[in-house]
C-alpha cells in the first residue's frame, strides 16, 4: 500500500539507530508485563545492511518506539517462513521491502454510544541503502456514529462464539479490520490492564480513481465537481460498488469474493483498557 509514510534516517552511528533498541518493555509495550521484546541489545550496530532486493543477511532493525496514547503492541505477521511473512508484509505495503524489523501497532479508540472511534497505526522499520526507513500506516474511522459509521462495535465471533471488539479503519489506499478478544470475561479492578489478543486483516483498494472520502472529483464533460465526503467510509454504505466499497462485516471477515480482506497477523497481547478506552 502506498498509504505508508516514509521517513528515512541515515545510519551514521550507533547513537542514530539506538532509539528503539534495548529498551525495557513497559506494560504498554505490546508484550505481557515482565517480558522483553525481540530488540537488539544496547550498543550493538545493525549495519551493514543489504541493498533492496538482496539477501537480508544483516540483523533486522529494531522495533519503532512506543507512541504516546492508546495501546502499543507487537503484530506477528502471518506465515510459516520468513519468505512468506516478508511477501505478505510487502503485499500490505504495496512496494518492495528488504529487511523489515518487528511490526508494531498502536490502537487508540474510545466508545461513543457503544461505537469505538479513533485511530490505528501500523509501524515498522525497513533498511534501504544503509538507511533506516520508518513505514507508518495511519488509519482512522472518524468521529461520528451516524451515516453508516456504527459498525465498530462489541460483537461475537461467528466461529468461536467469543465476545470480541471489531473495529474498521481506513486511509486513502485501503482498509484495515482489527478484532480484539479479552483473555477472560471478568473486568479487572480499577486501572489494571485488560489483557486481550488481536487479529488484523487488510484490503488494498488498488485503484487510481479518487477516493471519495479524501478526494474531490470533477466530471471532465460537464465540469461539475463533487467535494470529498467525510462520511464516505468504505464500510458505510454511501459507496455501494467499486473498489471503495469494503462492506465485509463478518467476524472474521470473508477472505474470498469481491470485498475480500487478507489476514495480516496476530497480536499476542494488548492492553484493552488503553486500546478501547475502557
Amino acid at each position: 500500500m502506498k498509504r505508508l509514510i516514509y521517513i528515512a534516517v541515515l545510519v551514521l552511528s550507533v547513537s542514530v539507530v539506538a532509539c528503539g533498541k534495548g529498551k525495557q518493555v513497559a506494560p504498554n509495550s505490546g508484550l505481557p508485563p515482565g517480558s522483553t521484546g525481540p530488540y537488539p541489545s544496547p550498543g550493538t550496530s545493525p549495519t551493514p545492511y543489504p541493498s533492496p532486493g538482496s539477501s537480508p543477511t544483516a540483523t533486522p532493525p529494531p522495533a519503532p518506539p512506543d507512541l504516546a496514547g492508546g495501546a502499543n503492541a507487537q503484530l506477528i505477521i502471518a506465515g510459516s517462513t520468513d519468505a512468506e511473512r516478508k511477501a505478505l508484509l510487502q503485499n500490505y505495503q504495496g512496494s518492495p521491502i528488504n529487511n523489515p524489523g518487528p511490526v508494531m501497532v498502536n490502537v487508540n479508540t474510545a466508545a461513543n454510544s457503544g461505537v469505538y472511534l479513533g485511530k490505528l497505526r501500523i509501524r515498522y522499520y525497513d533498511v534501504q541503502y544503509n538507511n533506516l526507513v520508518l513505514h507508518d500506516g495511519q488509519f482512522e474511522n472518524g468521529t461520528h456514529i451516524d451515516r453508516g459509521n456504527n459498525v465498530h462495535i462489541k460483537t461475537t465471533d461467528s466461529v468461536t462464539g467469543a465476545e470480541v471488539y471489531r473495529i474498521m479503519f481506513e486511509d486513502r489506499w485501503g482498509a484495515v479490520i482489527i478484532v480484539l478478544q479479552p483473555y477472560v470475561a471478568a473486568t479487572p479492578y480499577g486501572t489494571d490492564p485488560i489483557p486481550m489478543t488481536g487479529k488484523v486483516w487488510f484490503r488494498n483498494f488498488n485503484s487510481s480513481a479518487p477516493n471519495p472520502l479524501y478526494n474531490s472529483y470533477c466530471d471532465p464533460y460537464s465540469g461539475y465537481c463533487w467535494p470529498a465526503n467525510p462520511a464516505a467510509y468504505c464500510w458505510a454504505g454511501i459507496i455501494t460498488s467499486g473498489p471503495y466499497d469494503c462492506r465485509n462485516m463478518g467476524v472474521p471477515p470473508s477472505i474470498t469474493g469481491s470485498k475480500a480482506f487478507t489476514f495480516l497477523g496476530t497480536i499476542p497481547y494488548i492492553d484493552g483498557r488503553l486500546a478501547l478506552g475502557l
